[in-house]
């Protein structure tokens, strides 16, 4: 289990292989906006079919707990999961990185990476986003979001929802 903290200014995080997504564009330049081409052609459903990336997109920028276990691990946070989003892919050849959803607006290799010790494999994964209530309720003590990874021989066809609501941090 790896336990962080990432910011988010963009948005939303991703969880992603940086050496599938190099091999997948080539070259990538700083300043790129990868973003932009996931939104405009079919390179956005093409990397989350292939596996390259697992996005939480539309959140409040703040700052989460993330948590990525396997799913043979307990939880650190069940009884706090307020929304769950589908299955997505992941494919780790060499190695697994969450980051602001800003990095793939403005590329810049390195730049708030949290490297994640996930075997090489093949994955399928849940996407779940909890909230910790003080006995208020109304008082938000954590926020964050749970990769929740499940060792696969194939990749899974993605069923989890780019547009799902995944907020944490409002009550509405």
């Amino acid at each position: 289990m790896w336990k962080g903290t990432q910011n988010t200014d963009y948005n939303g995080m991703v969880l992603f292989e940086p050496t599938a997504l190099r091999d997948y564009y080539g070259r990538i330049r700083k300043g790129t906006n990868i973003f932009a081409r996931f939104m405009k052609t079919e390179d956005g459903d093409e990397v989350l079919r292939r596996g390259i990336v697992v996005p939480i997109l539309a959140i409040d920028d703040a700052s989460y707990t993330v948590i990525v276990r396997r799913a043979d691990e307990v939880s650190p946070v069940d009884s706090d999961v307020i929304v769950t989003n589908g299955v997505f892919p992941f494919h780790v050849r060499r190695e697994a990185v969450i980051a602001d959803l800003a990095v793939f607006r403005d590329w810049e290799e390195d730049l708030d990476w949290h490297r994640v010790p996930i075997p090489s494999g093949r994955y399928s994964v849940t996407v779940r986003g909890f909230r910790r209530l003080a006995k208020r309720k109304h008082k938000i003590l954590d926020a964050g979001y749970e990769f929740v990874l499940s060792s696969v021989r194939r990749l899974a066809r993605p069923t989890g929802k780019t547009g799902k609501a995944m907020r944490t941090l409002r009550f509405d």
